[in-house]
C-alpha cells in the first residue's frame, strides 16, 4: 500500500511539474481572475482566420481542431491567455456571463443534461465561429441550437 501512495505522490509530482513548464509566458485563467485585460475582438478577428481548417478530435494546432482545441489555441496565441484543452473545464475557468451579455471574444457553451459537450467563441452577439465536426471543420455557426450559456475570460 505504502508504494501505491508512492507512486500516486510521483504522478502527481509529475504532472505539477509538467503543469507550470506548459504555463510559462501565458496567464492562467481561473473564474476569480480579473486582472488581465482581454481584447476580445481581436480574440474573434485570429479564430476567423482557421475558418476552413478541419476538424479533428483532440487537435488544437493552426492546422486542425476540435472545439476546445480551437478555443485554447486562439486564446494562448491571440490574448496569451491559457486555458484547459477541455470543453468543461473552459467553462469552470471562465466567468458565466447573461446570453444577453454576449460580445465578441466571449465563449458559447452548449450542454445536455448539464455536461458541456461543445465550446465556441463568439464574434458579435449573434454570431460565432468554432470546431464543429468531423466534416465540417471550423466554420461561422453551425449548431441546431442556440448555446445554453454563455462565459467571458478575464
Amino acid at each position: 500500500m505504502k508504494t501505491k501512495n508512492n507512486i500516486k505522490s510521483l504522478i502527481m509530482l509529475a504532472l505539477t511539474l509538467i503543469t507550470i513548464a506548459v504555463g510559462v509566458g501565458t496567464t492562467n485563467v481561473t473564474a476569480d481572475a480579473s486582472s488581465h485585460h482581454i481584447n476580445g475582438k481581436k480574440v474573434a478577428k485570429y479564430a476567423k482566420k482557421f475558418i476552413g481548417r478541419p476538424y479533428v478530435w483532440g487537435a488544437s494546432s493552426k492546422y486542425a481542431f476540435d472545439c476546445s482545441g480551437l478555443v485554447t489555441y486562439v486564446y494562448k496565441h491571440a490574448a496569451g491567455v491559457k486555458l484547459a484543452h477541455s470543453s468543461r473545464t473552459q467553462a469552470r475557468q471562465t466567468k458565466r456571463i447573461k446570453l444577453s451579455s454576449v460580445k465578441a471574444g466571449d465563449l458559447l457553451f452548449w450542454s445536455r443534461r448539464g455536461v458541456v459537450y461543445h465550446v465556441a467563441i463568439a464574434t458579435s452577439k449573434n454570431s460565432y465561429v468554432n470546431a464543429l465536426a468531423p466534416g465540417y471543420g471550423v466554420r461561422m455557426g453551425g449548431m441546431g441550437s442556440r448555446p445554453n450559456f454563455a462565459t467571458r475570460v478575464r
